[in-house]
């Protein structure tokens, strides 16, 4: 049987894209290279489509490492030969080179079994919709596991291509979206007077989003609000709106700070709701916990960044979007751990980003270092 390439498995994942929650196809494929691995245990349908794959005597310490199985709803923009065959669907994160990895590392371990330790690999669905990890975790199966580490990666376009990046406490910020929805009452266009419109509401949460933001992330009352969508009355030229709403991306550099940033914009919008005899609802989507690193676990990292002749780098501040992985770290001891994906590739979630293949060794060796630090656990 021939052995498909690293690169080629990586081609293959970016050009059959699945969206979150919808990772069946991509899910069988990392399965069906996982097998010639032979792995003791392969769980599938984890928390949706995710899979679960362990090797190793059941004595031994278990180190786990986490992959994202899900591509974007954005539409790629590139003449990549093996770019996406799906209009509205990309790999324009890294999905496709961080799931190769663990393959590849499956890989070195079948090869060369690493003594004493137990290797666990977790593909995760719907990391994009803050979903993914919260369904795995509360799947019975991962519930009964027990690990001593848990680790991932994610590329970081804008830093050099290998460079480790590393942070102790947070590295992520604390994510999630709010839909603001104001009901009150139309009128005619003639006589906005005597409607109850959330207009002059809306208009100044805008203005809000702007005075409540904080972007250096440097500095501990870092925030970030980000207008994303607005629905105000409709196509009815005769009519003054009576209903309309607002979503809004918060984000903070921790769980805490990002509770009070919503309590503080709840508090404005009721204000505003109450001066224009509005209804005021609100509902939290797509919530991202920090990914807080556990600095025993980077201590092991950096380790092992020297047993794998890697550059480092300390970072000074958290990165300010957010990561599922914050589920697992919450639960588990590990670390959420960045590698320079170039100096000038484009940034994620471009329409042109394309992860790096030069990068998939770098990662692979890592990871198969860390695993060599725990053997003698």
């Amino acid at each position: 049987m021939i052995r498909e390439s690293l690169t080629e498995i990586r081609h293959t994942l970016h050009q059959y894209p699945d969206l979150s929650g919808g990772e069946q196809a991509t899910a069988e494929r990392i399965c069906t290279w996982l097998a010639p691995t032979r792995p003791d245990r392969l769980h599938r349908e984890i928390g949706g489509h995710g899979v679960l794959a362990i090797y190793g005597d059941e004595s031994h310490p278990l180190i786990l490492f986490r992959a994202e199985l899900d591509a974007l709803p954005i539409q790629e923009a590139s003449n990549l030969s093996y770019r996406s065959d799906f209009a509205g669907k990309a790999h324009l994160c890294g999905h496709d080179g961080h799931m190769t990895m663990l393959i590849g590392l499956a890989r070195r371990w079948h090869d060369h079994p690493v003594a004493g330790v137990r290797l666990g690999l977790i593909l995760q669905p719907a990391e994009e919709t803050g979903q993914g990890a919260a369904a795995m975790l509360a799947d019975p199966i991962m519930q009964d596991l027990k690990p001593h580490r848990v680790f991932a990666c994610h590329n970081i376009p804008g830093e050099a291509l290998g460079h480790v990046l590393l942070r102790k406490g947070p590295i992520t910020a604390a994510v999630h979206s709010t839909v603001l929805t104001l009901k009150g009452q139309s009128s005619h266009a003639a006589e906005p007077h005597l409607a109850h419109s959330p207009n002059r509401a809306i208009a100044q949460l805008l203005l809000a989003a702007e005075s409540m933001t904080r972007a250096d992330r440097t500095d501990p009352s870092f925030t970030v609000v980000t207008p994303i969508h607005t629905l105000i009355g409709g196509q009815a030229y005769g009519t003054t709106p009576g209903q309309g709403e607002i979503h809004l991306t918060l984000r903070a550099a921790d769980d805490n700070r990002l509770a009070t940033l919503q309590t503080l914009l709840l508090a404005y919008a009721n204000k505003l709701a109450v001066q224009d005899q509005l209804n005021l609802e609100h509902t939290i989507l797509e919530a991202f916990p920090a990914s807080i690193n556990d600095p025993d676990a980077i201590d092991e990292v950096i380790l092992a960044i020297q047993d794998a002749s890697l550059e480092l780098s300390h970072l000074p501040a958290p990165y300010a979007w957010g990561e599922d992985m914050g589920h697992f770290l919450a639960t588990w001891p590990g670390a959420l751990i960045g590698l320079g994906s170039g100096v000038d590739l484009s940034p994620l979630h471009h329409p042109a980003y394309d992860f790096p293949d030069d990068l998939l060794d770098t990662g692979i060796d890592l990871f198969y270092h860390l695993l060599q630090r725990y053997q003698k656990s």
